[in-house]
């Protein structure tokens, strides 16, 4: 990815497990806590307006792992004015509305 000039490696950030995280920089997080994450987001300058936002959502709801333990319930996109929340449970919501579900034990948005 570049602008012509030069060149900017392309950015992976990535979650899993209960829950750790790999940021765009190489830091790995390991987050136990019961929150919504930012992972990534566009317009944090001044002047900038946002056109995206990924989060994700952590819960310790219905866990059976000894321990304090959580996990990612659900991904959510802010994008194009729609909210798009991919579930634990295989199901697409699109701003409230299940649009459908999928069958995958791995998910990977790229």
């Amino acid at each position: 990815v570049g602008n012509g000039f030069s060149c900017i490696p392309v950015g992976e950030c990535l979650c899993f497990g209960d829950t750790h995280c790999r940021t765009y920089d190489g830091t790995w997080l390991h987050v136990q806590g019961e929150k919504r994450y930012v992972l990534a987001q566009d317009g944090c300058q001044l002047g900038h307006p946002q056109t995206f936002r990924i989060e994700i959502q952590t819960s310790k709801k219905g866990s059976t792992r000894p321990g304090n333990y959580s996990y990612i319930e659900y991904l959510v996109v802010h994008i194009f004015q729609k909210v798009i929340r991919l579930d634990q449970n295989g199901r697409i919501i699109i701003d409230g509305s299940v649009v459908r579900s999928f069958k995958s034990n791995y998910l990977t948005i790229t």
